[in-house]
């Protein structure tokens, strides 16, 4: 929860196992690289899982993936006046939980779709590889792209980002 407070998360959920942030860009379609803080803070999430292997002595690595998805959602206190919560609902949402599911089938640690792919920079699409993914709900296959290994460094190099070093 730090992490996507840090990277200026609007709102986040936890679902399972799953962490979800939202990044609110309004009802206009966000700017060019307005996913940038995103994907930064998912970079930071796989320090973390990485540094949680040798912090516990753990015998296989922590593997995480994250799904990312752009577009438009409905933001809002939902429920009843007794047990109401602050979430974000509709098929933005839910392609980006079924592309985070997608990760493991397509061997990428961050698989993004096709309206995040339109919304980053040459230098940060370099970094991924067209892949198509059959989402659980959807009849036709989407286009996404992931990325993985080398090619997660190369879009770490262009944002920019530090990993992140704890010994704990």
């Amino acid at each position: 929860g730090e992490e996507l407070d840090k990277a200026g998360a609007t709102t986040q959920k936890y679902i399972g196992d799953a962490v979800m942030g939202v990044w609110d860009h309004g009802p206009d379609p966000p700017a060019a690289d307005a996913v940038r803080p995103a994907l930064a803070c998912a970079l930071r999430l796989f320090d973390i899982a990485a540094a949680s292997q040798k912090r516990f002595g753990l015998d296989i690595a922590v593997k995480i993936g994250v799904g990312m998805n752009t577009g438009l959602a409905v933001l809002g206190n939902l429920g009843s006046r007794t047990a109401s919560d602050y979430t974000a609902l509709g098929d933005t949402i839910n392609k980006a939980f079924r592309l985070e599911s997608a990760s493991k089938d397509v061997q990428c640690d961050l698989v993004i779709g096709r309206s995040t792919w339109e919304c980053i920079s040459a230098d940060l699409q370099s970094g991924f590889r067209p892949c198509v993914v059959m989402l659980k709900g959807y009849e036709q296959p989407e286009n996404a792209y992931g990325s993985a290994g080398e090619a997660l460094a190369a879009v770490r190099m262009s944002l920019t980002v530090s990993p992140i070093v704890k010994e704990n």
